[in-house]
């Protein structure tokens, strides 16, 4: 199991660090611009479809000003004393605060948080020697390192099913079933077949999802005015339970017959503690 939580994006280490300061100061610095960011407005722009439809389009704006106050802590970052783990650590919660569910958003909005993965890449991948192609950070020896990064040594896959939903519900909105999803993967609780059939089953989503808000028969995934759609959170912000992704996944995919009837219990079996009997 190759694990990349980035959606495959590979980015080399960029920028000079010039600045330092401790952690304890870094805190500041984000407490600070939670005040500042969430004072203002949030910037946004239209755009016209061929169809003739309007959709605007509101986070660009915010997600390019995020990235820049979160590239300066960085920059203004003591991580000299820290190990790998709390080097990973530090990076990922600034960016789960500012970008919650960003594995979910990715793939629900991929073009619209691209540079978020990018970024975050680059960061570890500057502070981090040989992050993420170095053995450590590949197949079982990821899970074991995510483990550390989460504090789960030595939890059964129940306790880490239990741990994960802790920790991403929120809202009840698929960025958090697919972070979930994601994380379980990651923490080898599934394989990445299991994972890749999940996610293959929202693309029956999203087309049933679009048809329903345009009432539409036909989908052309191409169009603009699908992918204005998709930018504008069409699926990121869907609100969807449990049992609806089951549904959806047993009603489109024969697991059965593509992947066995071991699988089948297997995933059947996850969406029933996960909560989708």
């Amino acid at each position: 199991m190759s694990i990349n939580l980035w959606g495959g994006v590979k980015a080399g280490a960029s920028g000079t660090v010039t600045k330092r300061q401790t952690v304890g100061k870094n805190a500041e610095v984000m407490s600070e611009f939670r005040t500042m960011f969430e004072a203002q407005k949030e910037s946004a722009s239209k755009v016209e479809s061929k169809d003739g439809d309007t959709i605007t389009i509101s986070q660009r704006g915010n997600i390019t000003q995020k990235l820049e106050e979160l590239k300066k802590i960085h920059q203004q970052t003591d991580y000299s004393g820290m190990t790998d783990v709390e080097k990973y650590r530090s990076i990922k919660d600034r960016y789960d605060e500012f970008f919650p569910c960003i594995a979910g958003k990715l793939e629900t909005n991929y073009e619209t948080y691209e540079p978020v993965a990018i970024q975050i890449t680059a960061e570890l991948a500057e502070t981090i020697p040989g992050y993420p192609h170095a053995d450590k950070y590949r197949k079982e020896n990821y899970t074991e390192f995510l483990k550390e990064v989460r504090g789960y040594q030595g939890l059964s896959n129940t306790e880490l099913v239990e741990k994960t939903k802790e920790r991403y519900s929120k809202t009840g909105n698929i960025t958090e079933k697919v972070e979930i999803m994601r994380e379980l993967w990651g923490l080898g609780v599934i394989d990445g077949e299991s994972y890749g059939i999940f996610t293959a089953s929202l693309k029956y989503l999203e087309r049933q999802q679009y048809k329903s808000t345009f009432n539409v028969v036909n989908v052309d995934e191409q169009s603009e005015h699908y992918k204005n759609w998709l930018k504008n959170g069409g699926m990121e912000n869907l609100e969807v339970g449990w049992k609806q992704l089951r549904d959806n996944l047993f009603q489109n995919i024969n697991v059965k017959k593509l992947y066995g009837e071991e699988k089948e219990r297997e995933l059947e079996d996850l969406f029933g503690v996960l909560g989708g009997k």
